[in-house]
């Protein structure tokens, strides 16, 4: 919804003549859903309290979990934003985003597919789920980081060149 909405009633208009450039407003309303997505997480934290109350968890797999999961869904998010961009129907990018999603999801299911040992290695390394693995183990790999940040800029990068294409 963040540009299709702005694209169906027309206020795309206002937007595109404002003096924020498109990098300055795809972030803004990137960092909205990041926001929002930061906040539904945080209402899980008073799970995280109880079992503190009442165990003695290892805060490592816990806070490292969390954010692997905020950078896991910042990149759908970004893909979100991305598949916005590209329609004025708001379910229409709603199922396109839900299906983009699934087959980024289902990257990895299909590397089992693959006997050869290459193929299957590609698409693990697509697999935005594979990436996570580390971070629920109480891991933060560098690697793993730096392809969520890749994929983020990527399609926000996409989305402001989406933006400027529509602009002319």
């Amino acid at each position: 919804r963040t540009f299709a909405e702005e694209l169906r009633t027309g206020t795309d208009e206002l937007l595109m003549t404002s003096p924020l450039t498109l990098t300055q407003i795809v972030a803004g309303k990137y960092l909205a859903v990041v926001a929002l997505l930061a906040a539904i997480m945080a209402m899980s934290g008073q799970y995280v309290a109880i079992i503190a109350i009442y165990g003695r968890p290892d805060w490592g797999p816990i806070f490292t979990g969390y954010l692997g999961l905020l950078l896991m869904a910042s990149a759908f998010a970004a893909l979100g934003v991305f598949m916005s961009s590209l329609s004025k129907n708001q379910m229409v990018v709603a199922v396109i985003t839900f299906a983009a999603v699934i087959f980024v999801i289902a990257i990895q299911q299909m590397a089992s597919v693959f006997s050869g040992a290459r193929a299957a290695k590609v698409l693990e390394t697509l697999s935005l789920v594979s990436h996570y693995g580390d971070f629920g183990k109480g891991v933060v790999d560098s690697a793993n980081v730096i392809y969520y940040g890749a994929f983020i800029f990527l399609f926000l990068f996409f989305t402001v060149r989406r933006l400027d294409a529509r602009r002319w």
